[in-house]
């Protein structure tokens, strides 16, 4: 299913510097609660527990969204500080030490009540002043759900909450003395009944519980541990536990997955961890927390998982977007200003992420293109300004070149960047040409040249200027073998200069742009080809410099190979290997991709995606003797046979600002293209 972006969208990323009144047509739009899920993950990974819960309450899909992920994500969180004024009336702060967040909770009314304690996520209210009709109240601040009982009638050091296991739900609160939910009134139990005939039975007394493994385990002052049966008579069994030799009022018993813990704190901020081992029967000292984290105070205290904790907002923020493509990435980013924020941040982090994307643009299109993921399927249609008349001649730093199909004296160069909107408009040169490239200069405001490359002269196009200056070049071929039948190819700005490539496999340097280009050639030893025999590609990419050598497309079988200029030596030496890189060609765009960095299912590498000409079908093209194989996803036959227009790939990664490097683009034969530190030239030869 494509997704639709529509034209009233806010696609630059950059934002406006003004207001405008948005109008949106309700009738291309869905509503917010039919969100994508992926989108909804996103959202939420980036949020902590109030902002979670207040996600909860805009509409019913997230509602139930919520629901449905709301364990999974409330382990990822780690606790925060409670500030609850004994003197409150409705207000509750919720703070967060590892971030700095401050929460204000709006609680039901708290006059008269102070907070004894938390179980199982509730607060438990007490009366501070106790009457007849003073009750226990728990309170849950997240979820706003209430349970009250009355006060019981003896004295309680503790408050245990749990759930029974009943066909209708039903609560146990445990107070030493203990009472269910659907008791009129507490069961009193006299805990010295398990003491007697003991030398010390009248300084043992039960100090703290918990739930564990669906019992309720009871802890003494000595460390001794019973378990309590609400259900029948005696209600606590001691359970023959080797104890840890003192007593101590310091004593507490937490239950943390699949361990029984007990905290001892012995002297002021002294403490001692220990866990119950059921197969000896025995408390042993823990001397390691590992990935644990313990959180002590006198009201609450627990254990947390550290390593499920989320890191911080900037790196979930970017894990996040895994789950989203390139252009699900740019749609979140229309959604508010915060979002756009979040999105122009890691924009380019991103990017690099995502594999190329194949581009099905119709020559006779008018508002719409396709973008296409032959890896995960994902199709999306693109509302683009109006292309009526306008062809597309090829793709660099994520411009398309658009070019209009019946030229005038009035005809443009109009640069459109289909993800941010942004555009950038040149005359036509004077002069016929059939390779661009576009650069930024390192000037102290932005300013754009375009280059143009015929097969007689180089001209160039400054933003600021007025009209293009052109320089006719064939005097550099004077007194070569065939001199009249040497021409530039191609280009691309590989580490601050424009590298040209010749019909001959050639390579030029641009020294200078003003009063007009100066070309240095480069003594290379050739590769012995020409565009009469190969049709060549230059690429730079990183800090490799390659050129692609294949056959002409008249050859049905097309074979490949990629050289790199080694510039200490001053010549191309064929690569044997691309390890994790994959090339993927077509004439208006090509380019490497690390395969690696691809978020999602890992896809071949080490070999070369050659694009069809008009069928969008993907071809594997290896290094070693295999023969080619079609890749198994091409794009949908209706949007193909739609689109009518020879396919070409889109590089995400390349979308960003204009810098100084840009895309080789053949037109008679020759690429040029740069690889990380290396000069590469790709030869495909028929054999």
């Amino acid at each position: 299913v494509g997704m639709v972006l529509h034209r009233g969208s806010d696609m630059n990323l950059m934002g406006s510097k003004r207001k405008k009144k948005r109008v949106v047509d309700n009738g291309n739009c869905k509503p917010w609660s039919e969100l994508p899920e992926a989108l909804l993950d996103l959202i939420t990974k980036s949020l902590g527990v109030i902002d979670y819960l207040m996600f909860s309450c805009v509409c019913k899909g997230w509602r139930l969204y919520v629901a449905a992920h709301r364990k999974e994500f409330m382990a990822s969180q780690p606790p925060l500080v409670v500030l609850l004024s004994s003197y409150a009336r409705r207000t509750c702060y919720f703070y967060s030490i590892f971030d700095q967040k401050l929460y204000k909770a709006i609680l039901p009314d708290l006059v008269g009540k102070r907070c004894s304690g938390v179980s199982c996520g509730y607060f438990v209210m007490e009366d501070k002043k106790k009457s007849t009709d003073s009750q226990i109240w728990f309170l849950n601040p997240f979820t706003r759900h209430e349970l009250r009982f009355s006060s019981p009638p003896n004295r309680y050091l503790s408050i245990i909450l749990a759930s029974l296991a009943t066909p209708l739900q039903e609560f146990v609160i445990i107070a030493i003395d203990f009472r269910k939910s659907t008791d009129v009134n507490w069961t009193v139990y006299d805990c010295r009944d398990l003491f007697k005939d003991h030398f010390t039975d009248y300084s043992r007394w039960l100090l703290d519980g918990a739930v564990f493994k669906g019992k309720i385990y009871i802890l003494t002052n000595h460390g001794e541990i019973g378990i309590l049966n609400p259900n029948s008579y005696p209600y606590v069994t001691l359970l023959e536990v080797k104890g840890i030799g003192y007593k101590s009022c310091g004593l507490q018993l937490l239950a943390f997955e699949d361990k029984l813990l007990m905290i001892h704190r012995y002297v002021w901020q002294k403490f001692q961890v220990y866990e119950l081992n059921f197969l000896k029967m025995e408390w042993v000292k823990m001397q390691n927390l590992n990935d644990q984290a313990l959180f002590l105070s006198s009201k609450s205290s627990g254990f947390s998982d550290m390593t499920r904790w989320r890191g911080s907002q900037q790196t979930m923020k970017y894990e996040g977007w895994s789950l989203l493509g390139a252009i699900d990435y740019l749609i979140f980013g229309c959604v508010c200003k915060r979002w756009r924020s979040y999105v122009a941040e890691f924009r380019q982090q991103f990017m690099a992420s995502q594999p190329p994307l194949v581009v099905l643009l119709s020559p006779y299109a008018r508002k719409y293109c396709y973008f296409y993921n032959i890896f995960d399927q994902s199709l999306y249609k693109i509302t683009l300004p109006d292309l009526f008349g306008k062809r597309c001649s090829r793709v660099f730093c994520g411009y398309f070149v658009m070019e209009d199909r019946i030229e005038t004296i009035d005809s443009h160069i109009w640069l459109l960047h289909p993800f941010t909107r942004h555009e950038l408009r040149f005359p036509r040169p004077s002069n016929q040409y059939f390779f661009v490239i576009l650069a930024s200069l390192a000037t102290p405001s932005q300013e754009f040249v375009i280059i143009a490359i015929g097969g007689q002269f180089l001209q160039y196009y400054k933003s600021t200027d007025v009209t293009w200056t052109a320089y006719e070049y064939t005097d550099i071929f004077k007194g070569t073998p065939m001199d009249g039948k040497r021409w530039f190819l191609g280009g691309v700005v590989f580490k601050g200069k424009i590298y040209l490539l010749t019909n001959h496999g050639e390579i030029g340097v641009v020294r200078k742009l003003n009063p007009h280009p100066y070309v240095t050639m480069l003594e290379i030893e050739s590769i012995g080809y020409s565009s009469f025999e190969v049709n060549l590609q230059l690429l730079a990419l990183d800090d490799k410099l390659l050129m692609i050598c294949r056959n002409g497309l008249q050859i049905q079988r097309e074979q490949f190979q990629v050289f790199e200029i080694n510039f200490s030596m001053m010549k191309w030496v064929k690569m044997e290997n691309f390890n994790d890189q994959a090339l993927l060609l077509r004439h208006r765009s090509s380019g490497f991709s690390n395969v690696t960095k691809w978020s999602g299912s890992r896809q071949p590498m080490n070999c070369i995606y050659n694009l069809g000409i008009s069928d969008g079908i993907c071809t594997l093209h290896f290094l070693d003797d295999r023969d080619p194989k079609p890749f198994p996803s091409p794009p949908p036959q209706p949007i193909t046979r739609a689109s009518s227009g020879a396919p070409f790939w889109y590089f995400p990664n390349l979308s960003g600002s204009v810098e100084v490097k840009s895309i080789g683009y053949r037109s008679h034969g020759m690429q040029l293209l740069a690889f990380d530190d290396k000069l590469l030239m790709i030869h495909e030869f028929f054999s």
